[in-house]
């Protein structure tokens, strides 16, 4: 039987899938959680990832697992309730507690060292807000004092001050943006000068008990934590020296697991430890610089990214760890590592930075306008052939169903090789897509994706274009079989 290829219907079909997809990929991008987090167990795996890792989706934890040996002399493995030392990490908390202090009115970020501090020098020019921030300009005491002798004994807050104090400062107060343990330092001792307490004392019973982080302590704790991971400097699994909690102080003293830092993290959406206008201080953009990554900014003892995007690694002898947050799509990915300088933890953050600088580059508003003008040109072209065909300017050749099927597939297949051959050996293809976090973390390619659906569409419309005549070039319609 003779049947027609109804390309008014297939038209209409084809607008309604193309606005539907770009609708969907633009601002629904689907995260199909159970690949994701299969591939990056995978992916963990193949490299031998040491550690532990826990993601949250919309207020759930859709993934918690351990890897790797927290003790690989006795053979014990990691587990989700491992406790792992935090190094950096453990400055949000400090700068928590320097907020909650003011809320008390007890400090103001605004004030200076000398008001903590008299015989510091320049300690009259230098506020909490910059030690905060890291620019205050101060030399690092671990340029002076890590080795093995020092960073392994037990210390006073006052005396690593004082040993570090008259040591050149490497800019001006304010003038730059340059990390600084030594700052954090300070801030953890004005915490013990204004309230009487150790340090550790004032986190536990104003920051760590209110909300329920039971273990989390300043250094390694018997009772509370009962697995605690070994550090180790290799894949050797070459143990790390030892880094007494009094020498890293309130720069990264701090142990946990993943289920503190995931309670920690729930505390900063809420009101219970610090007000809205606190954590707007902490997460401002306080400082923006050359000396940051473009689109990133260090507010209150975290980076921030685009405003709604935090994170901050830490990294002490034998640890490497990352908390990564975004407000945003509610995102939550965090990752504790017993080997040092762990690149793995830092995945989310990388990705995202990736994704951000990939954004406000040439290349990132090149794929947005080529996405935008392909998607114009697209729609142009169909409504002009569909207000063509209605009023009678352009009829419809006949063709066999088969033709018009393999002319659009060919096409699509020919434009699709030629458009991927240059981007397939690129760096952002061989990161992203092994971690499959490519949705979770990275919106760049939402853009990418639409340019390659859009593509897809205007194949297809150069496809279809023989089979639509303008009615003045047809003196008949051919009677070729279909």
């Amino acid at each position: 039987m003779k049947r027609k290829v109804l390309l008014p219907i297939y038209l209409v079909l084809l607008l309604l899938i193309s606005l539907g997809t770009t609708i969907y990929f633009q601002f629904l991008v689907p995260l199909n959680t159970e690949l994701n987090l299969k591939a990056l167990d995978k992916y963990l795996k193949q490299e031998s990832y040491n550690g532990t890792i826990l993601i949250s989706y919309k207020g759930e934890v859709i993934f918690e697992k351990g890897y790797g040996y927290a003790d690989k002399e006795n053979e014990v493995k990691n587990t989700p309730e491992t406790a792992f030392y935090l190094g950096s990490i453990t400055k949000q908390f400090t700068a928590a507690s320097i907020l909650h202090l003011q809320e008390a009115g007890k400090l103001k970020v605004a004030d200076t060292v000398h008001q903590y501090y008299p015989q510091f020098p320049n300690g009259e020019n230098i506020t909490i807000h910059q030690l905060l921030t890291h620019t205050s300009g101060l030399p690092e005491y671990l340029d002076y004092l890590e080795n093995d002798d020092t960073k392994g004994r037990e210390w006073k807050t006052d005396d690593i001050i004082k040993a570090v104090q008259d040591k050149p400062a490497k800019s001006q107060p304010g003038e730059k943006y340059e990390y600084n343990n030594f700052g954090y330092v300070i801030l953890g001792g004005v915490i013990e000068k204004v309230t009487g307490e150790r340090y550790e004392q004032y986190i536990k019973d104003h920051i760590l008990t209110p909300i329920g982080m039971s273990q989390t302590d300043f250094g390694y704790n018997e009772s509370t934590q009962p697995v605690k991971a070994i550090g180790y400097m290799s894949d050797k699994y070459e143990v790390a020296p030892f880094v007494h909690p009094t020498f890293s102080h309130a720069g990264g003293a701090l142990s946990s697991t993943l289920h503190d830092l995931y309670l920690w993290t729930l505390a900063l959406e809420g009101n219970k430890i610090l007000s809205e206008n606190s954590k707007k201080l902490m997460f401002s953009q306080s400082y923006t610089g050359a000396t940051l990554m473009p689109g990133q900014a260090y507010g209150y003892g975290v980076y921030v990214i685009d405003e709604e995007k935090m994170y901050h690694p830490g990294y002490i002898d034998g640890f490497s760890s990352n908390i990564f947050r975004d407000t945003e799509t509610d995102l939550v990915v965090i990752g504790l590592s017993n080997m040092h300088d762990s690149i793995l933890p830092m995945l989310p953050s990388m990705l995202q930075d990736f994704s951000y600088r990939a954004e406000n580059s040439y290349l990132g508003y090149l794929v947005s306008g080529l996405l935008y003008v392909i998607l114009l040109w697209s729609y142009i072209i169909l409504v002009k052939w569909l207000v063509g065909l209605y009023r009678g300017t352009r009829k419809l050749q006949r063709a066999r169903w088969y033709r018009v099927v393999f002319q659009t597939v060919l096409l699509q297949i020919i434009g699709i090789i030629l458009f991927l051959a240059p981007i397939l050996p690129g760096f952002a293809l061989d990161m992203l897509f092994p971690s499959r976090l490519l949705f979770l973390v990275a919106p760049f390619w939402a853009d990418a994706v639409n340019v390659l659906v859009a593509l897809f569409i205007l194949l297809t419309l150069a496809a279809l274009q023989p089979f639509i005549k303008k009615a003045e070039n047809i003196s008949a319609v051919t009677n070729e079989k279909m």
